[in-house]
């Protein structure tokens, strides 16, 4: 799988935490552009993002969103149990210290500009 597939796969999960789907996206040099749908309200958010020029595997990432996301530990933007707690559930599914760390901070460094009317009026981030 290419690293564009990857990020997609990555983005779309990314959103599910924030209870949106991606309605549109378009790749261009190193950003991300697109709109998103809430599912509760079906209204439509533009958003940007400057993908990182770092190298991480995406995969581990979509695989902490998901555990977030099946185990409930995530209220709006926040991770609703500590992060001690969180690095001892992921060590008990055999991840290992670096890998968690990894993860954890390129999940709780990412900012994903919302666009309204052409300018950046808030962000999607992740935090503890």
């Amino acid at each position: 799988m290419k690293k564009k597939e990857f990020i997609l796969d990555f983005i779309n999960c990314y959103f599910r935490l924030f209870h949106a789907k991606i309605e549109d996206i378009n790749f261009k040099n190193n950003d991300i552009m697109g709109k998103i749908i809430w599912e509760d309200t079906n209204e439509f958010q533009n958003f940007l993002w400057n993908i990182p020029k770092v190298d991480i595997n995406y995969k581990n990432v979509i695989e902490l969103i998901n555990y977030l996301i099946k185990n409930n530990l995530i209220d709006g933007d926040k991770i609703i149990i500590s992060k001690d707690h969180l690095v001892n559930n992921l060590k008990k599914l055999r991840w290992d210290i670096s890998k968690i760390h990894d993860v954890l901070f390129f999940l709780c460094s990412i900012r994903i500009a919302m666009i309204d009317e052409g300018k950046v009026t808030d962000y999607f981030f992740v935090h503890f």
